[in-house]
């Protein structure tokens, strides 16, 4: 077993998927996470040259945040949550996660370049959706 970014144990086998994270890392509440698109899904007809599926953009919500009354929808998370979005690639590539590869490839080889391919597509984002979310509820950043 080894831990997870959020102190909670990563539980590694076929059967530990499903157990791998008590709290989610966004919220702090105690439930099985959605994966979300930190920049909305419904972005991918517009610009279908982003990989919006691609892990860069994929984050773990819980579920109020993702489809709850006050949830995200098609709104984009503000720059602050930008930030949050960049330290966690950035954590993932520095710790020589085995996503570290595939998150290089699809955002940039240098931190500059990163920083600079997730500050364009927020851009294009905020220029197509006009309208922010924050979360109701927040857990403190682990990395």
């Amino acid at each position: 077993m080894t831990r997870n970014p959020y102190g909670s144990p990563l539980l590694i086998g076929s059967d530990g998927a499903a157990n791998a994270l008590k709290k989610i890392p966004l919220s702090g509440t105690e439930a099985f996470p959605d994966v979300d698109h930190f920049l909305p899904h419904v972005l991918k007809a517009r610009f279908p040259e982003a990989d919006l599926n691609g892990v860069w953009n994929l984050v773990l919500a819980c579920q109020d945040c993702n489809r709850g009354p006050r949830g995200k929808f098609v709104q984009l998370p503000t720059q602050r949550l930008l930030e949050r979005l960049n330290k966690r690639n950035e954590y993932l590539i520095g710790s020589n996660h085995h996503l570290r590869e595939t998150l290089i490839t699809q955002t940039g080889r240098s931190q500059e370049h990163r920083r600079s391919f997730l500050r364009s597509s927020y851009e294009r984002a905020w220029a197509e959706l006009l309208v922010t979310w924050e979360p109701s509820h927040e857990r403190e950043p682990q990395f």
